[in-house]
């Protein structure tokens, strides 16, 4: 990571029943091209357990641009069509103040 990184998101969620894992991987991978426009955005990592759920990390230079990106891509219809695929019942969302950065 090049950038200062000011906030870390993490979001929890599954799968909609019905969806395999190859979908909902598709669906949340198609999300980087979206969250690349946003100014602020430095990274993102998707992990899964084995139980289908879904952690999605989002590394923010700050806060103010994690949470206009979260507001703003409800209005962008590539995003929309990815989230068809997302429980939304359940979702959790989390912004956190990273206190140290490990190199890679």
């Amino acid at each position: 990571m090049n950038q200062t990184i000011g906030t870390i998101e993490m979001v929890l969620l599954k799968a909609k029943t019905g969806y395999s894992e190859k979908q909902a991987l598709d669906a949340l991978t198609s999300l980087n091209n979206c969250m690349q426009q946003y100014s602020g955005f430095a990274q993102r990592k998707l992990a899964r357990d084995e139980n289908g759920l879904w952690m999605d990390l989002v590394y923010w230079t700050n806060k103010s641009s994690a949470l206009h990106a979260a507001e703003s891509i409800m209005q962008d219809s590539q995003a929309l069509k990815a989230f068809e695929v997302i429980e939304q019942q359940g979702m959790k969302m989390y912004h956190f103040n990273p206190e140290v950065i490990f190199p890679s």
